[in-house]
């Protein structure tokens, strides 16, 4: 790390009453690579468009900035340059509020497009785990299995402030396989999952969701149960957030590894619960989930995720509190595949495995009624199951998974929103798949956990910075 001096937010004593403030940043970079390494001056941009230039030497520096206090929160850019102002490294805070009053932040600092190993890890290696990202505290990562398959209660949080890992207060249950979910403010939710031992368990499953609230606590935050009413416990159920702000809970599987066709709701009020809905139109685990806008409402598209040999529809939509038959015609059911709503409504389908195997291929849907469909058969570089999908502005980053060989693979597929085509393939650090994925507020795509190429789990956690 190293230490971006002092912005001084001195203010007139007319204005201000003769009050002051210091907004002290941290420079964090990867241990593994150091854009500073070779830059000769660092660039700052602050709230209002203030931008000033300052000498690197030896990827030494220290700054000094007089600011005027504003009211408008915004994060301050911090640029590694080169000799001829080329960007070798970038990166913003979380949003920032100069008033005059002492404050500390940090800023990481990465490769345009590249991934780097973050400063921090999880606090053991786990695959299986839930993960919530929590636009103003960071991501949240509950539970998971160890390298014996034994579930755990653990927690940790990378914290979007500091860019360090905290490990948090542990769950009163141990989960393997359990739904993440933001709720609303600083708070976390995680629903079901197994606590069966063995790598893939689906014995002994929970029908609890507990809250995670960073502020309570002996200070490294508590997690308590939500009210629920009736529901089926289980474990893989996926939790989409809707437009409303509640989050959705649909499938997953019993005790006995079924898949199941019931959903839930966690609603997003000042008195969160856990809220059971009526039947979803046939059970289904590993399927993809969607918020969308329908032309007859708000909802969402359930994709897939079919056990072998059904003859149920591959997709049906929520609209409301009911769900009913949305059929895609002419695209076969898949498990493991990433539903990613689009700026402009529609939604991308991608990767993925039927029964011939995993998938390269994908599909757009225009939400309308019947659907729209776009097929994509040669989305990304390789066939992918068991990656991430990470909507970046228009773009999407689709990461890790296997091949079809069942191969983990070490890359990430940017691709352009608008065309579908491969803007980049981009390298990882580890081959991995199982990890899970978040977006911080920074802009930054944080990689965790997961299962490298030999099957173990992983505690490591790499960052994706956007290019500028």
């Amino acid at each position: 790390m190293k230490r971006l001096g002092m912005i001084a937010l001195a203010c007139a004593l007319a204005s201000c009453g003769g009050k002051s403030g210091t907004i002290t940043l941290t420079i964090v970079t990867s241990p593994t690579d150091d854009p500073f390494g070779a830059a000769a001056q660092v660039r700052v941009t602050v709230t209002g468009g203030s931008v000033q230039t300052f000498p690197v030497t030896n990827g030494m520096f220290d700054v000094k900035l007089n600011q005027m206090p504003g009211s408008s929160v915004e994060p301050i850019i911090v640029e590694a340059l080169d000799a001829g102002g080329n960007l070798l490294g970038w990166g913003e805070t979380s949003p920032v509020s100069l008033v005059a009053a002492d404050a500390a932040y940090a800023v990481f600092i990465g490769r345009p497009g590249r991934f780097s190993t973050a400063p921090g890890a999880l606090p053991s290696a786990r695959s299986e785990m839930a993960v919530a990202a929590v636009p103003l505290l960071g991501m949240v990562v509950a539970g998971g299995r160890d390298a014996t398959g034994n579930p755990l209660k653990s927690t940790a949080l990378y914290d979007v402030r500091e860019h360090t890992v905290i490990q948090t207060a542990d769950m009163s249950e141990a989960r393997a396989g359990a739904a993440g979910m933001f709720n609303s403010g600083l708070t976390a939710a995680v629903f079901g999952g197994s606590s069966a031992v063995g790598p893939g368990a689906f014995g002994m499953p929970s029908a609890t969701v507990e809250l995670f609230d960073p502020t309570a606590g002996s200070g490294n935050g508590l997690w308590a149960p939500l009210p629920a009413d009736m529901t089926d416990a289980r474990s893989r159920a996926d939790a989409t957030l809707l437009g409303s702000g509640a989050t959705l809970i649909t499938g997953g599987a019993d005790g006995n590894g079924a898949p199941l066709g019931t959903a839930a709701q966690v609603t997003a009020d000042s008195a969160p619960r856990l809220a059971a809905m009526g039947p979803m139109v046939a059970p289904r685990l590993g399927h993809a989930v969607a918020a969308v806008t329908f032309p007859d409402g708000p909802g969402a598209i359930l994709f897939g995720g079919l056990p072998a040999g059904s003859t149920a529809p591959n997709c049906e939509r929520l609209l409301g509190q009911s769900f009913s038959q949305y059929t895609l015609t002419g695209v076969t059911s898949r498990t493991g595949t990433t539903a990613t709503t689009l700026p402009n409504g529609s939604v991308l389908f991608a990767g993925g495995h039927d029964d011939t195997g995993a998938l390269a291929s994908g599909f757009l849907i225009q939400p309308t009624v019947p659907p729209t469909i776009g097929l994509l058969p040669s989305l990304m570089s390789s066939p992918r199951d068991g990656h991430t999908a990470t909507l970046l502005g228009n773009d999407v980053l689709l990461c890790g998974g296997v091949d079809a060989s069942g191969k983990a693979l070490g890359t990430c597929d940017l691709i352009d929103g608008q065309s579908f085509g491969i803007k980049e393939t981009i390298s990882l650090a580890h081959p991995r798949h199982g990890h899970v994925a978040a977006l911080l507020v920074t802009g930054n795509v944080l990689i965790a956990g997961g299962l490298l190429a030999d099957g173990t789990p992983t505690d490591s956690i790499e960052i994706f910075t956007p290019n500028r």
